[in-house]
């Protein structure tokens, strides 16, 4: 058996949305440190998934080397069947794949737009046979996952390459071995003039390749130059996969970045490498793994509102038409639960409800005990938006505090912090404002709003230079601003926001 079918006898995913009430046996979860499970699965089906769930986690850990801290906390539905999964898969039109749909509505939830900074969502089906053409391995949802806990950008095409590439990961005694070609891959690759790599790179939007008449492989070819990165003898030795990703996180172009990982002879060569690659011996690696990765929990019954809950989560990535209906459910079930109002909240908003319904739900959550950070983060920019531009420093500074409120409940989540330091430039600063920009700075090093936090600090306590010197760090300049420069650098930095 085949990599892929070894992979494929298990769970098939996408990151979807369910969308009207849902059917099965009873309702479970598992517990693990990084992920929930819920499901009317087998255990046998569920206890599996989770394993599958930890060893591609363990072996992102071994390929990337990110801090686990970052992530956000990973909840999978997991249906028993395609049936109960097949009305909530998003609605795909002509010439667009489920990886278009996935892809697109992940930047949707993602922090930078202020929406679920605080959980992640796959909904997944047990079936063994259900086709691939519509769904994608649960391993790319885990991998999307992984790489949205990122504090730097990832091309689409890496973290296509990388699902799929991860995605046919096997056990083999002691060893995960992966990096099988999946069925077909190498023919279309051989037959075909691939896209090049810098327009891989570079392209934001795969449908946007489509629209442009070009060939739909941008999987194929995303899968390949992951694997050339990774598998390639002299990128093994030199560890490209790893450098890539390390310049990217210095904030590098993918294409400086494919420069650190190759050296600039083979960067500009790339192309023609990996047609060579991909006609070659196309090798695979072995990971030392432990037994067990992680020593799951028990499978325990999931009560109403843990598994609305869930549904919701899964609803917002995909159709969405059963959000309301599933939170409603799950406010029903849990009424005093505090969560279960702040993702009423988080509903409402992501699917554009007026301002008025997200306010007083956010109101709702607040009033009775929610620690959710988009909420507080929530109130302190409507707050702030109502406040305008005569705010009084108390107001300001009652803003600040709904902003670090939601700071300190999530510290991954960059817009509060960025929302703090726009505020300090309208209110004297207290003490602890000092220390609390320098964390995120020590947090988010290269957030040019942070840099204005500490300059506004530096300005209230008298060192215009100091001040100068941060904005023009801020805005990329190299000369030392005057002071009277700082409120037109402030105005443009806003801009460029």
């Amino acid at each position: 058996m085949n990599a892929v079918a070894r992979w494929g006898s298990g769970i098939m995913a996408a990151l979807v949305g369910l969308a009207g009430p849902v059917q099965g046996g009873e309702w479970k979860e598992l517990r693990g440190k990084q992920f929930t499970i819920v499901s009317d699965a087998t255990d046998g089906e569920i206890r599996e998934s989770a394993a599958r769930l930890a060893d591609a986690a363990y072996i992102l850990d071994h390929l990337v080397l990110e801090d686990a801290s970052w992530r956000k906390p990973l909840t999978v539905v997991l249906f028993s069947d395609q049936v109960e999964l097949q009305p909530y898969l998003p609605l795909v039109a002509p010439g667009e794949t489920i990886d278009d749909v996935v892809q697109e509505r992940d930047t949707v939830t993602s922090n930078e737009s202020g929406s679920a900074p605080d959980w992640y969502a796959i909904a997944a089906c047990a079936s063994v046979n259900y086709s691939r053409e519509a769904t994608v391995s649960v391993t790319f949802g885990a991998v999307n996952w992984y790489l949205k806990g990122l504090d730097f950008p990832v091309p689409r095409a890496i973290r296509s390459g990388l699902g799929r590439v991860v995605g046919t990961l096997y056990r083999d005694s002691h060893h995960a071995v992966l990096g099988q070609p999946p069925p077909g891959y190498r023919s279309i690759l051989y037959h075909t003039l691939p896209i090049p790599v810098h327009e891989l790179l570079t392209e934001r939007n795969f449908r946007g390749v489509i629209l442009a008449g070009r060939r739909v492989t941008n999987t194929v070819e995303s899968w390949a130059l992951v694997h050339y990165l990774m598998f390639d003898p002299g990128c093994a030795a030199r560890h490209s996969f790893r450098q890539f990703m390390d310049a990217l996180s210095r904030n590098e172009t993918p294409d400086q970045a494919l420069v650190a990982a190759l050296g600039p002879a083979d960067a500009a060569n790339i192309d023609a490498l990996l047609r060579e690659h991909v006609r070659g011996v196309v090798y695979a690696g072995r990971i030392p793994m432990p037994p067990e990765v992680e020593r799951l929990g028990p499978i325990t019954p999931a009560d109403e509102a843990t598994v609305q809950m869930a549904l919701t989560r899964a609803a917002l990535n995909g159709r969405r038409d059963s959000a309301l209906a599933h939170v409603d459910a799950a406010i029903a079930a849990a009424p005093q639960n505090p969560e279960c109002l702040a993702l009423k909240a988080e509903a409402l908003s992501i699917l554009g409800r007026p301002p008025a319904q997200v306010r007083q739900a956010v109101a709702a959550a607040i009033a009775r005990g929610s620690q959710d950070s988009w909420i507080y983060f929530s109130a302190a920019r409507t707050r702030r938006r109502e406040a305008g531009d005569h705010a009084s420093p108390e107001e300001i500074r009652a803003i600040i505090r709904l902003a670090e409120h939601s700071a300190k409940a999530n510290y991954n989540f960059r817009p509060a912090f960025d929302l703090i330091a726009q505020c300090l430039w309208r209110c004297p600063p207290r003490p602890n404002d000092s220390s609390f920009m320098n964390f995120a700075r020590t947090r988010f090093p290269s957030d040019r709003w942070i840099l204005v936090g500490q300059a506004a600090i530096a300005r209230a306590h008298g060192d215009q230079d100091g001040a100068a010197r941060l904005l023009a760090q801020a805005r990329g300049s190299d000369p030392v601003l005057s002071p009277s420069q700082l409120p037109d650098v402030v105005s443009f930095i806003s801009l460029r926001q």
